[in-house]
């Protein structure tokens, strides 16, 4: 495919990608002010691209924040989130190209080298995928084996080394994989699409040379001031404050532990970069380096946690070097993973977006023209509290809007929707935020950037709530949600559009005579009807589902309340996911 001459100067095909995401990687980064990480490689890299200082994640987990990534889409139009982190974005969102499909479907061959989906899966997204499975492990049990105290003050291994070649271990099996990938890639003279996934994830498993030259007395600890602000926003990983806390040795040990998982992230790094050299590869490649979320360290009193809604969590690194373009410069105006899509797709001259599902977020390309010139615009994070996990039905949920230095958070009630608290920080004077800002003139001009449609996620992941089929067989779906977005103009809201997608439901031709399926909705909620007139005769069965994928019947009674109209009772103690659907067989033309 020839596409025009851009700025970039490609003219006889588009560029190649190489999208490098790390598994839980935050900007504790020498690219983003810390001075004593070990990253020469990652620097490289930022002198050949723009490094966007202020990115975030959509979601502080891997599962609904890669989604997000992969399809371009805000989680809360997604429905993956915290309690279905294992669902798989193409089971989702079956008629949704993903990210590498696009790129697939547009002459390029598309190759996924460990993590970039959460779960290991979308093999059906790629031409080729490899995983990773290195595994020191299986040569015995490490030499180091360190342990240091975890949220709740018990024992939590997160250190352990051997004296093993990288390539023993997953990282080093990736790189070594990506390198052989690019060489045959580039051979072939067409353009191609690869995905690598790298990681930062506890437990950090290192080669013992490398582990030894990290000093824990080196690290240099951030200090609070004793005001500081703390959020309870999720015990299952804040410290319990009748917990006496982990001692400085403690801290600095893991603090280093860290810092040695990134510099051995770093050194894999540049095998992949050494292999871009020697491919001569740059000239017609952009690469998006990136990580899915960070992870805190001990600040605000959370220790090796993610799901929580601090800076430390939800800003990530993101770095894009594009041939033709800035080199070597930062860019502070916001950014997003969701942005990755519509970024690569504008950069690398493909047509643009058309599907029926419009993409969320926005292209960086100005911001790598001119890395001054990309205007402002909001970036936007939600979480589910783990709390769920805890003896509560009640699950606070959480949106927040990124603007300009500026962030705002508003916390809600999952079963009611009511608001409990709004609060703010300034990144411009206090990036580490340790103040919480009072202002409510500037809170309200942030409370404006949120689409309308977030406000769902503060009630509940549910695309419709009753199925209503009528005499002739045809279906009414209708909803107790206020969901006024309709993007395509066709009176169904994209809420209920993207539940139905999510069933592989195609609610433009009705079917009578086969099963019509519930969307998927949480059971937090009080009662869930689905109403069905007297007309037809109707056969119904209620499934439950931990993941999306695979459905059984529920082991809780459905009670028929007349006109059939079913009601599910309400659990005490909701699962880690709890999904149902309802089964209807219709046979046409009345009956009992």
């Amino acid at each position: 495919m020839l596409l025009a001459a851009t700025v970039t100067g490609w003219s006889q095909q588009p560029p190649n990608v190489v999208l490098i995401v790390v598994d839980d990687l935050t900007v504790r980064l020498p690219t983003h002010g810390y001075v004593d990480g070990r990253t020469p490689n990652l620097l490289r890299l930022a002198a050949r691209g723009v490094n966007f200082r202020r990115a975030y994640a959509q979601y502080p987990y891997c599962g609904p924040s890669r989604a997000s990534m992969i399809t371009g889409l805000y989680p809360w139009r997604i429905g993956i989130s915290a309690t279905s982190w294992t669902s798989i974005p193409e089971d989702i969102l079956p008629s949704h190209l993903m990210l590498p499909q696009y790129f697939g479907q547009h002459g390029y061959r598309t190759v996924r080298i460990g993590k970039i989906e959460h779960p290991y899966s979308g093999e059906n997204s790629w031409h080729t995928s490899i995983a990773k499975s290195a595994k020191p492990d299986d040569h015995g049990p490490p030499i180091d084996n360190i342990s240091y105290p975890n949220p709740r003050n018990t024992a939590a291994t997160i250190v352990r080394t051997w004296d093993l070649p990288d390539e023993e271990f997953g990282d080093g099996q990736v790189a070594r994989d990506a390198v052989r990938e690019l060489g045959n890639l580039a051979a072939t003279g067409s353009p191609f699409f690869v995905g690598i996934g790298l990681s930062a994830h506890t437990p950090w498993k290192l080669p013992r040379d490398l582990w030894l030259t990290f000093d824990p007395d080196d690290i240099t600890l951030p200090v609070e001031p004793p005001e500081s602000y703390e959020s309870w926003w999720n015990l299952l990983y804040r410290h319990d404050p009748g917990l006496p806390l982990p001692d400085e040795a403690n801290r600095r040990g893991a603090l280093a532990g860290y810092d040695a998982a990134i510099h051995f992230m770093d050194r894999n790094l540049g095998t992949i970069l050494d292999a871009l050299d020697e491919n001569e590869l740059w000239d017609n490649t952009v690469v998006v380096f990136t990580s899915d979320h960070g992870i805190a360290l001990g600040e605000h009193l959370y220790w090796w946690s993610k799901g929580i809604i601090t800076n430390e969590v939800l800003q990530i690194p993101l770095i894009i070097a594009a041939p033709g373009y800035t080199q070597g410069q930062e860019c502070w105006s916001t950014a997003q993973l969701v942005d990755i899509y519509k970024t690569l797709v504008d950069v690398c001259g493909l047509p643009e977006w058309n599907g029926r599902i419009s993409l969320d977020g926005r292209s960086l390309k100005a911001g790598l023209v001119d890395p001054l010139a990309l205007p402002e615009a909001p970036g936007f994070s939600v979480t589910v509290s783990q709390q769920w996990k805890q003896p509560s039905p009640r699950r606070p949920n959480a949106r927040v809007v990124h603007y300009d230095g500026w962030k705002l958070v508003e916390r809600g009630i999952h079963t009611t929707g009511e608001i409990k608290d709004r609060f703010m920080f300034n990144h411009n004077v206090d990036p580490e935020e340790y103040f919480v800002i009072g202002d409510p003139g500037k809170a309200e001009e942030l409370l404006a950037h949120f689409p309308p449609e977030s406000a769902v996620h503060l009630k509940s992941y549910i695309g419709f709530d009753r199925l209503t089929v009528q005499p002739d067989g045809s279906v009414i779906l209708g909803t107790d949600a206020e969901l006024p977005i309709d993007r395509d103009g066709d009176g169904m809201s994209d809420e209920i559009e993207l539940s139905l997608a999510a069933l592989g439901l195609d609610y433009l031709t009705p079917q009578p005579d086969l099963a019509y399926l519930l969307s998927p909705f949480v059971s937090d909620i009080e009662e869930v009807p689905v109403v069905l007139p007297a007309g037809p005769r109707l056969r119904i069965r209620v499934l439950e589902s931990t993941d999306l994928r695979n459905w059984y019947p529920t082991t809780r009674e459905a009670h028929n309340m007349g006109f059939g109209e079913i009601h599910l009772p309400p659990r005490l103690v909701p699962p880690d996911a709890a999904f149902f659907r309802a089964e209807v067989d219709v046979v046409v033309g009345g009956g009992e």
